[in-house]
């Protein structure tokens, strides 16, 4: 299984969400990770330890963020892309799997900047 960012709409929106993700540019994909990132990446103390509890949540939930969680959920995404090398080495990761997570960042950052033109009728889940 893998973890899947998608765009998803609010209560009430007639909005198509599958065409706003449609916008996604390449290389960008909808991709996550892989399913046991949810306890050796996001879950890892080291990612609550820097202030990123939303992604730290997907260890034991899935993540639905709209209006102000999704700068919440932007600001923890920068802090990871930040703290990259940080993070590779309290996980013991090589630099191809941090590159990984970083190509896996920059997608949900990706989704989150065609959301910002939407906000009001649409969020981001990661699950």
């Amino acid at each position: 299984m893998t973890l899947i960012i998608s765009i998803i709409p609010k209560e009430n929106s007639v909005i198509n969400a599958q065409t706003l993700e449609d916008r996604l540019p390449a290389p960008h994909t909808n991709l996550f990770g892989v399913e046991s990132w949810r306890y050796a990446v996001w879950g890892h103390d080291v990612i609550h330890n820097l202030g990123c509890s939303m992604l730290a949540s997907l260890k034991t939930t899935n993540i639905y963020a709209f209006d102000e969680e999704l700068d919440r959920l932007r600001t923890e995404l920068e802090i990871v892309q930040m703290q990259r090398q940080y993070i590779a080495a309290q996980l013991g990761l090589y630099e191809q799997q941090t590159t990984a997570i970083l190509e896996r960042v920059k997608n949900a950052l990706a989704m989150l900047h065609i959301v910002d033109s939407e906000q009001y009728s649409v969020g981001i889940a990661i699950e």
